[in-house]
Order: C-alpha cells, then structure tokens, then sequence
C-alpha cells in the first residue's frame, strides 16, 4: 500500500535571471498568420535553439523534462512571454550555458529553491 504526499522540499536547481535590464531574449508575439518567422525550438550541435516559443511552456515542457539537464530551471526573471534565444547544451556544463544567456541579458546560476514535489512511501 502507497501514501502519496505533495511536500515542499529544499532542492538544488537552476535559476533563470535576468542579468540587466537589456531584455534581449523577450520577442514580440508574432502576428496571426505571419509565416516569416521561424517558430519552435530546435536542437543542433548541442544548442537548443528558441524561435519564438512562450517561455514558462519552454521550460515546463521542454527544458525541464530531463534528457537536456541534470537539474530543474526555476524562472525568476518574472516573464512568461514570448522568448528567442540559443542556449548551449553541450555537456549540460554550467558555466557554458550561463555565458551563451549573457549575450541576451539572462544568467543561469545554480542555487537552492523551496520545490513542491511529490513523496510517494511505502504504509
């Protein structure tokens, strides 16, 4: 028999920041129907390449699902819109992915959090 719990638990991640007030990697929301922008993410050669994608989905969805890092990214830049970056991957090095944000205003340093998490236990 299994006890489920959602717990908030201090844990190691990494903090998305803005570095200045540049906001380089916030884009317009693109127009309905404006086929001249390429949108998505794409992965090449160890980057992670955002074309117009919302940025809470973009981390939810796709950076924090595992296969790209080793730790959860909790965003404190405090938006959610509409973002175009490249991000370095390569290795999931640290210090490699922080200064490919730099040039956009962002860093991404690793820190503690308060996370809620789900504890499943043995009765």
């Amino acid at each position: 028999d299994m006890k489920t719990s959602v717990q908030k638990k201090l844990i190691k991640c990494y903090v998305l920041k803005e570095l200045n007030d540049s906001r380089l990697y916030r884009a317009a929301k693109l127009a309905q129907g404006d086929t001249t922008q390429q949108r998505g993410v794409e992965e090449i050669d160890g980057r992670y390449i955002v074309h117009y994608a919302r940025l809470k989905p973009l981390i939810n969805g796709g950076l924090n699902e595992g296969k790209h890092l080793d730790r959860f990214i909790v965003n404190e830049t405090g938006y959610d819109g509409w973002v175009k970056f490249e991000l370095d991957l390569k290795g999931k090095n640290l210090a490699a992915m922080a200064k490919s944000l730099h040039k956009y205003g962002l860093d991404l340093v690793e820190e503690e959090r308060e996370i809620e998490v789900l504890v499943i236990e043995d009765r």
